[in-house]
């Protein structure tokens, strides 16, 4: 066999196997963001919550304070 036809043979499949290869990667790599996706969601709106009932808790300590001043 020519050795062009057999370097187009190793090129040919190496490319082959590079595309399926890849493809396999970002196929897992989607799924794992998916699998994961909820949780993150969660915690991020953990975080949120927290943020506001902090902001809360500051307005309120605020007022007390602020009407403790008063009365005195």
């Amino acid at each position: 066999m020519n050795i062009w036809i057999k370097l187009s043979l190793v090129v040919a499949a190496g490319f082959v196997l590079t595309a399926c290869d890849s493809e396999g990667d970002k196929q897992e790599q989607a799924s794992q963001e998916h699998v994961w996706q909820g949780q993150v969601d969660a915690l991020e709106k953990a975080k949120g919550v927290e943020r506001t009932m902090m902001e809360s808790a500051e307005q309120q300590r605020l007022m007390l304070q602020e009407q403790g001043e008063t009365a005195e």
